[in-house]
């Protein structure tokens, strides 16, 4: 792992070369670019107006959409079978879909499907229309160690608890605001289905990395060295099982593509979830680079705007999101659906680190994913835990 002391060695030869030789290039790590250009660099005044992201189906469309699900439904099929074969769509519609992986992949990174009106459907129906359209973008699903591939973002807080479980609720499951990260090793592009509203909050915020990125190099390198060297990532030993430190960057550079994946509960744990004794706690640099970037993500960042029924897709690489806490009511209770994949068509690379453990959980026979229905064990099977979800 990186101690702070080297941490600081690290910033301190890097930011010296940078004045010495008057270049930006010294400012970054061996192997990383000195700036990032492209679309997905953007600020979120760029995204005031939701014109520019919403793709909204049609009518027309929408009668495809449930025309395709009725197809599905009669192939009698697993849900992890849903494809652009099995999920056919007419050739606009399709096309225009599989141009949203583009904008995810080389554009800005996020876009939302919107139109589907969720409370006319059934749970089932939902799930197969969002897992249909989504398919026409990302066409395969991830999933975690036990194979579930769909998460239910929901308050659990309330549920009754059966006696004597004394299992623990994933932050997934709690109304509580949760501050910027990704979802960590279970897919390139994360989808969140919006199938019910809560009464007030839950929006969701989007900072693009790549414009973070670019400021640190300029202004706070320090943090930028941080970032890319060893923390100490809760983990858990292949063969024991047991609680492990994995040691591992935030931030990568691969093809002169920036990667972060970061959550804050494998660093930092919560007061429910603490992290497993005998792990070393971050240093004052690491501490001190979590904060640099929260500043960063609140500078750069904006709202989403949010309606019943959205898809919201997200380049789970290069953009970074947060969620205000929310309120249910007995009528409102918010309830997102979300699922990991990838397009093999436009997939970034992956760092030789983490690739194999990331495409692993890319590469099970979809026929064997676990679709729950249901939420109906969200301190267990359907806690979302294992993939690290936050929604």
């Amino acid at each position: 792992m990186c101690t702070e002391e080297q941490a600081r060695s690290i910033s301190e030869e890097t930011t010296s070369l940078g004045k010495a030789n008057g270049s930006v290039r010294q400012n970054v790590p061996d192997g990383f670019v000195s700036k990032l250009s492209g679309d997905l660099v953007w600020e979120g005044s760029s995204y005031a107006t939701s014109e520019k992201y919403v793709r909204v189906l049609s009518a027309v469309e929408i009668e495809e959409v449930e025309l395709a699900a009725k197809h599905f439904k009669n192939l009698a099929l697993p849900y992890g079978l849903i494809s652009p074969q099995t999920f056919p769509l007419g050739c606009q519609l399709a096309t225009d879909l599989a141009g949203i992986s583009d904008t995810l992949h080389t554009g800005r990174g996020f876009s939302v499907v919107r139109g589907l009106n969720s409370p006319k459907y059934t749970i089932e129906d939902n799930i197969i229309i969002y897992m249909g359209i989504l398919s026409h973008i990302t066409p395969v699903f991830g999933a975690d160690p036990d194979k579930m591939a769909l998460g239910h973002i929901r308050d659990a807080t309330k549920d009754a608890i059966l006696p004597g479980d004394d299992r623990k609720l994933a932050v997934s499951k709690y109304p509580n605001f949760l501050n910027f990260h990704t979802d960590v090793g279970v897919g390139d592009i994360l989808s969140l289905y919006t199938y019910q509203m809560p009464s007030s909050g839950g929006s969701q915020r989007l900072a693009s990395f790549w414009r973070i990125y670019n400021e640190l190099v300029e202004h706070k390198p320090d943090v930028l060295a941080t970032l890319c060297h060893g923390w100490p990532i809760e983990g858990k030993d292949p063969e024991t099982l047991l609680p492990k430190d994995l040691d591992r960057p935030l931030v990568f550079c691969e093809k002169e593509k920036i990667i972060i994946q970061l959550s804050r509960q494998v660093l930092l744990g919560t007061t429910n979830l603490p992290r497993s004794a005998g792990l070393p706690p971050l240093n004052a640099s690491q501490i001190e680079a979590l904060a640099a970037l929260d500043e960063l993500c609140n500078k750069y960042s904006f709202v989403v705007e949010q309606k019943q029924g959205d898809i919201l897709c997200v380049n789970n690489f290069g953009i970074l999101h947060a969620r205000d806490a929310w309120t249910d009511t007995p009528d409102h209770k918010r309830h997102i659906l979300r699922i990991l994949s990838k397009d093999p068509r436009h997939a970034w690379d992956k760092p030789a680190l983490v690739a194999d453990e990331w495409e692993k959980n890319l590469s099970y026979d979809p026929a064997t994913l676990y679709i729950p229905l249901a939420d109906f064990d969200p301190r267990g099977k359907t806690a979302c835990a294992a993939s690290d979800a936050h929604g």
